[in-house]
């Protein structure tokens, strides 16, 4: 009788045909997701990856960041300039509350100084759990790019300091070159600049 209905009981087959069909499930899910995050490309045959890079001129030359270690662009502020700072360091400013280290990029690539315009823009991102921003001439735009254009950076970059380098993009007949956020900062450097914001933490906020 119906209110006397129990459960079916489940075959050994039929069990494992539904845990089977579940992890094929699951698997199509995952699938989604790294297809979503890395955004492949149908070409020739094979997938091929896009990245993502906020692109910027510093000088005559192009840059980018992987968008997804940009925390937000700002247009450059006044900030606070402290005494006996590193000199690629160019200031420090209160952003809601954190303290932001403004770094010259310019500077710190080894490249010709150059007075700030109402064009420069300032890059941040999290070092380590730092804030650190980045002084650039202009941010040009966002762009995606197939890995199938992205190398290696060359063996010497002239007027640039090419530990601060980590790949090459191919942009039709110009390159960018891809800044390496890991080695902007050594560990020596980054122990310096904690101590650096500890200290002015106060004065700034």
């Amino acid at each position: 009788m119906q209110g006397n209905l129990q459960p079916a009981k489940l075959s050994g087959a039929i069990y494992l045909l539904l845990i089977s069909r579940l992890i094929d499930k699951m698997k199509e899910e995952q699938a989604l997701l790294v297809y979503l995050y890395v955004q492949p490309l149908r070409l020739g045959g094979k997938f091929m990856a896009i990245r993502q890079f906020v692109k910027f001129s510093v000088g005559d030359e192009e840059f980018g960041v992987e968008i997804s270690k940009v925390r937000e662009i700002i247009k450059l502020q006044d900030m606070l300039r402290v005494p006996n700072a590193p000199p690629y360091i160019e200031g420090l400013m209160n952003l809601r509350g954190k303290v932001l280290t403004i770094y010259n990029l310019r500077k710190r690539l080894g490249m010709q100084d150059k007075e700030f315009d109402e064009n420069c823009k300032i890059i941040t991102v999290y070092h380590n759990d730092l804030l650190v921003g980045f002084t650039v001439d202009t941010v040009n735009e966002v762009i995606r790019v197939e890995e199938e254009n992205i190398d290696d950076t060359p063996p010497s970059v002239p007027g640039i300091d090419k530990r601060f380098l980590s790949q090459v993009v191919k942009l039709g007949e110009k390159l960018m070159f891809v800044l390496d956020l890991n080695n902007v900062l050594s560990p020596d450097e980054e122990a310096e600049l904690r101590e650096f914001v500890s200290n002015n933490e106060d004065t700034v906020l």
